[in-house]
């Protein structure tokens, strides 16, 4: 029987409802199964990315601990109880643009996008937004934002690159010691050379994560610099570094995921940010400069 369940748990995913019924089956748990158990069930978006070694740490609990509470709840180790958690989030992922090129050709004529219709959309979600975003992580990322004591470092891979681009270009406005940092991973590490602890890394990075992001955001944690993250799912591998997280939905009936409503979350930061910090003879010598190099077209 007992290896029955042990084979039922290897294939089944595991969401946080489910773990948490499992813990209350299986309780009582020792002193530091508990403080495993509690960890999990509060950061277990986290799960999918920590292996052992780090879980244990987090939990001020050794990889015996966390090895012993994952048994005790029907898995044979920590390997299968991670793979349950990772299927159960591979089901809440957006999709590829592949995936959904590939089903094109069952839609019908009138499920055809229109550009009325498209609009309506991105008008249903900036409401949903509106509704749903975490006001006290905007005033944190504001906070890190305007401190003067630390550089202010900017990234955003792939298509996040112009959004990065256009927050640093505005924010330059406001205060000094923002960079853009390059995607080009042979020149990133010469953008890093001057950063130090306290500095801010502000991230925007959508799902498909991008490998060199992820190296980046716990390189600059690591190293004791402070992380803002911009993305459209909770369920990241960059929680574990992060001070902040703005969650913004980029959902849309097209093949692309929309960008437009983290454009607009970006004109928020840099509004705000200028309410907060900024000085008119900044904006004044800007000007000038852009007049020295004829700019714009007179």
């Amino acid at each position: 029987m007992e290896s029955e369940c042990l084979i039922a748990c290897m294939e089944q995913i595991l969401n946080l409802a489910e773990l948490k019924l499992k813990i209350e089956q299986h309780g009582p748990f020792s002193n530091s199964e508990t403080r495993v158990a509690d960890f999990m069930v509060n950061h277990f978006e986290q799960l999918p990315y920590l292996g052992i070694e780090e879980l244990a740490r987090r939990c001020n609990a050794s990889k015996t601990s966390v090895g012993r509470f994952v048994q005790n709840i029907g898995y044979p180790g920590f390997s299968r109880f991670k793979n349950a958690v990772v299927l159960h989030v591979r089901e809440l992922q957006n999709v590829t643009p592949s995936q959904i090129a590939s089903r094109l050709h069952n839609k019908s004529p009138e499920q055809s996008i229109t550009c009325c219709g498209y609009l309506q959309e991105l008008a249903d979600s900036f409401d949903s937004i509106a509704n749903t975003l975490n006001e006290e992580q905007f005033e944190q990322a504001l906070s890190l934002m305007s401190d003067p004591s630390g550089g202010l470092f900017v990234f955003g891979p792939a298509s996040s690159h112009g959004l990065a681009t256009y927050f640093t270009m505005l924010s330059r406005y406001v205060r000094k010691d923002v960079q853009l940092l390059t995607p080009d991973v042979s020149l990133l590490p010469h953008h890093l050379l001057d950063m130090k602890p306290g500095d801010v890394l502000f991230v925007i990075s959508y799902y498909r994560y991008s490998d060199l992001a992820v190296k980046l955001v716990e390189w600059f944690h690591r190293k004791g610099g402070k992380v803002i993250l911009l993305t459209n799912n909770p369920i990241n591998p960059y929680t574990p570094y992060t001070e902040v997280q703005l969650h913004i939905e980029s959902r849309s009936s097209g093949v692309f995921q929309s960008r437009i409503a983290g454009f607009a979350v970006v004109e928020a930061l840099v509004n705000a940010l200028t309410e907060r910090v900024g000085k008119p003879e900044r904006f004044e010598a800007l000007e000038t400069i852009l007049a020295d190099f004829d700019t714009f077209h007179q």
